[in-house]
C-alpha cells in the first residue's frame, strides 16, 4: 500500500486547508485525551511526528512508531531541533515490539487508513495499553463528501490515497469498540480562505448536525480485560 512520503505530508499542512484541517482535527482529539502529563503514550503511525509532538507539549512520555524509514528519520529530526525527549522506533503496527500493557494510553491519528489490517493493529495497540487505559483512533470518514471526493480523484491522479482504506462510523466504532464517537471538517480543499475561517467557528455545531459526515472521525475507548483466572 501507498503511504505518503514526508515532504509532501508537512507542506500539506502549511497550506491554508492542510492548517485548517489540522488545527480543528487537533481540536476534537484534545477534548477526548485524558490527563497524560507523566503518562507514558504510544503513538502508531506518527509519521513526522505531528502529534507526538502536541502530546510531548501536554508532559507526556511518548514512544512513536512507524513502519516508513523516510517518516521516522524526520521524527526524530524534528525531535532534536525541538529538544523533545521524543523515542522513535521502526515497526509494523500489526506486530508492535512491546510487551503486553506498557503504555497508559495508546493513539493512532489518520494512519489507520494506510495499513492492510486495520484489526490487527487495533488489537496490537490493546495488547500494549494497560488496563484501564486509554484507545484514541481518529481516520477519514468514507461517509463524508470530502472523503468520497478524495478517493473518486485518487483514480484519476496519482495518489498516496488510492489503496487507503477510509472507515464509516459504524465501522471505526465496531473495530475499536469504542465508547464515543465524534466528528470534524465540513469544508472542502477548493474554498477560499474567508470561508474556511467561518466554518472553522462553526465546525463543532456542523458536528452536532451532521455528525456521521464529517471528514476526520476521532473515537475514544478504555482497555478492559477479562483476567485470565475468571470463572468460566
Amino acid at each position: 500500500m501507498t503511504c505518503p512520503i514526508p515532504e509532501t505530508y508537512d507542506v500539506w499542512y502549511a497550506m491554508p486547508f492542510g492548517s485548517y484541517a489540522d488545527r480543528l482535527e487537533k481540536n476534537l482529539v484534545r477534548r477526548l485525551l485524558p490527563e497524560v502529563n507523566r503518562k507514558l503514550v504510544l503513538d502508531v503511525g506518527c509519521g513526522t511526528a505531528n502529534y507526538s509532538i502536541v502530546l510531548l507539549g501536554m508532559g507526556a512520555h511518548v514512544v512513536g512508531v512507524d513502519a516508513q524509514l523516510s517518516m521516522t528519520a524526520v521524527a526524530k529530526l524534528q525531535s532534536k531541533k525541538l529538544e523533545v525527549g521524543l523515542e522513535v522506533v521502526l515497526a509494523d503496527a500489526s506486530a508492535l515490539p512491546f510487551r503486553a500493557g506498557v503504555f497508559d494510553l495508546s493513539v493512532s491519528i489518520l494512519a489507520l487508513c494506510f495499513t492492510r489490517f486495520p484489526g490487527y493493529v487495533i488489537e496490537e495497540m490493546r495488547r500494549a495499553t494497560k488496563q484501564g487505559g486509554g484507545l484514541i483512533v481518529g481516520t477519514l470518514n468514507k461517509w463524508s463528501p470530502y472523503g468520497i471526493g478524495k478517493k473518486i480523484r485518487s483514480h484519476f491522479t496519482e495518489s498516496s490515497y488510492r489503496h487507503a482504506i477510509f472507515q464509516s462510523p459504524l465501522e471505526l466504532k465496531t473495530l475499536v469498540c469504542a465508547a464515543e464517537w465524534h466528528s470534524a471538517i465540513f469544508a472542502f480543499e477548493w474554498m477560499p480562505r474567508w470561508l474556511l475561517r467561518v466554518l472553522y467557528r462553526t465546525d463543532s455545531e456542523l458536528g452536532r448536525i451532521f455528525k456521521p459526515f464529517g471528514a476526520f472521525l476521532a473515537t475514544k475507548t478504555m482497555i478492559l480485560r477479562i483476567p485470565d483466572n475468571a470463572a468460566t
